[in-house]
């Protein structure tokens, strides 16, 4: 199949999460099954200046009457992506042309992404090139109007739709006069289609509109059909499940990138079948860090968005607690700023023991990665989560809440001695996180058991090729449906 993905970050060209690392790795592990896929994201800025990046001279010019009633006229360039996938790089300069870090990608102008989801619709229903997709599959509500723009203009011969929800709780929701320079037949907007609650939701409209929706993990599909989880979305999230249109296929990770034995970044390779450079990664972590140099002491790793939802509240109340214990802990992070205010505060309660860095930092996240022992993933809800299958790849043994994609990777040793992998709590506390902290902190003081469970889960594959064969299966469901 010919196949265009089309998403608002793809690593290496612009990454602020995980939706980057998939629409940058998917691509390649669908390309290994012998398909012809193509990736389609925002003409940042700071592409051209990434290292030894070539973007075409060549250039395609955009252009219908919606384009022109924003008062744009995009652009399409083309880069590649790693194993020689190919880049589509759509210029909206009015929104993106200035964009010189990963952190300012976003824009809170809903303008910016009706004018990125109509030329990404008309490069999928024209093509380029003379190639023209069979398949489009759009990622999260920046996105979301692709296939809404492709069921009302491009005819009978559209091609296939898929849109996966990488978040169900950002769902790009505005007033309803988007739905007026949308450019969209104002027909569509009814209460099964693009309207929601009286405004408009992107994530709505790609989900409704494409033959086929999913989400990335499996846990987390059944969990969005509640209240609880799916909010103002979960009674159009069972709809689509009852009519098959709503699935869960479990994110991966590129495991040439994420590879100890051949990571840059850490100061000391290793692999599951040597591990002995992990400790070299771990002494030298604590020394860029300030932490005091401690070999025997647990070190505690966490890198991820600082927020509630990512559970940084639970650590900022029980990190005396976590010291007290007998480990030590960092964090990487950014975002809220009460929560790294709080965080940075037990840090200066606990110097050398404690270490918190505000910002993104892709050299010192693969070093906290190699350099820890335990993953801290306490998350109040988590679609997936790439961090604990990471963490398992770069042997440190992730202490994450069961819910979503956790509960799907990670299985406590504590309930399957022979085949757990971490160790899971339930209750949303401070109490129970450290409670789940001590009794990894009691399993480490082993060494060779610790060693063992290490082990096991850098030999687990998190690869990509499982899950792109699931996609390749909902392609074609999604073609069905199409023709249908």
């Amino acid at each position: 199949m010919k196949i265009l993905m089309v998403g608002a970050e793809a690593t290496p060209l612009a990454k602020v999460g995980g939706l980057a690392d998939v629409v940058g790795a998917l691509p390649a592990a669908l390309r290994r099954l012998g398909h012809d896929v193509r990736v389609a994201v925002p003409h940042y800025k700071l592409i051209n200046s990434g290292r030894k990046r070539k973007v075409t001279a060549d250039v395609h010019v955009v252009t219908d009457s919606i384009l022109s009633s924003l008062h744009v006229n995009p652009t399409i360039t083309r880069t590649q992506l790693a194993d020689g996938v190919a880049a589509y790089l759509i210029g909206l300069d009015e929104w993106f042309g200035d964009t010189f870090r990963s952190e300012d990608i976003y824009t809170s102008d809903p303008a910016a992404y009706v004018a990125f989801c109509r030329a990404a619709s008309i490069l999928a229903a024209d093509g380029i090139d003379g190639w023209v997709p069979d398949v489009v599959h759009s990622h999260d509500w920046h996105a979301g109007l692709i296939a809404p723009y492709l069921r009302a203009f491009a005819g009978s011969h559209r091609p296939a739709t898929v849109h996966t929800v990488h978040n169900l709780a950002y769902a790009g929701v505005f007033g309803r006069e988007v739905m007026d320079f949308s450019g969209l037949p104002h027909d569509m907007y009814t209460m099964d289609g693009l309207e929601y609650y009286g405004g408009f939701s992107f994530l709505k409209a790609g989900m409704v509109y494409s033959d086929m929706a999913n989400t990335v993990s499996p846990q987390y599909a059944r969990e969005v059909t509640t209240e609880e989880y799916g909010g103002g979305m979960a009674g159009l999230v069972r709809h689509l499940s009852a009519q098959r249109r709503f699935v869960g296929i479990l994110n991966g990770i590129d495991t040439d990138v994420y590879d100890p034995s051949r990571d840059p970044s850490p100061a000391a390779h290793y692999s599951a079948d040597d591990v002995a450079g992990k400790s070299a990664c771990k002494a030298a972590l604590q020394s860029d860090l300030g932490l005091l140099p401690e070999p025997r002491t647990p070190l505690v790793g966490m890198v991820s968005r600082i927020c509630d939802q990512k559970g940084h509240d639970l650590v900022a109340e029980c990190a005396d607690g976590i010291v007290g214990a007998g480990c030590q802990l960092v964090i990487l992070g950014v975002g809220d700023h009460a929560l790294e205010s709080s965080l940075l505060r037990a840090a200066e309660r606990h110097v050398g023991r404690v270490a918190v860095k505000i910002g993104y930092d892709a050299y010192l996240a693969p070093r906290i990665y190699a350099g820890s022992d335990i993953f801290l993933m306490p998350s109040r809800f988590e679609p997936c989560g790439l961090g604990q299958m990471i963490a398992l790849r770069y042997g440190s043994v992730p202490v994450v809440r069961r819910t979503g994609g956790l509960a799907d990777t990670v299985r406590d040793v504590g309930e399957r001695p022979r085949a757990g992998n971490g160790f899971v709590f339930d209750a949303m506390t401070a109490e129970a996180l450290l409670t789940a902290i001590t009794r990894a902190r009691d399993f480490y003081s082993n060494k060779a058991r610790w060693t063992r469970l290490m082990v096991r889960g850098m030999r687990e594959d998190h690869g990509w090729q499982e899950s792109a064969t699931r996609y390749e299966a909902l392609y074609k469901t999604a073609r069905r449906l199409r023709d249908a």
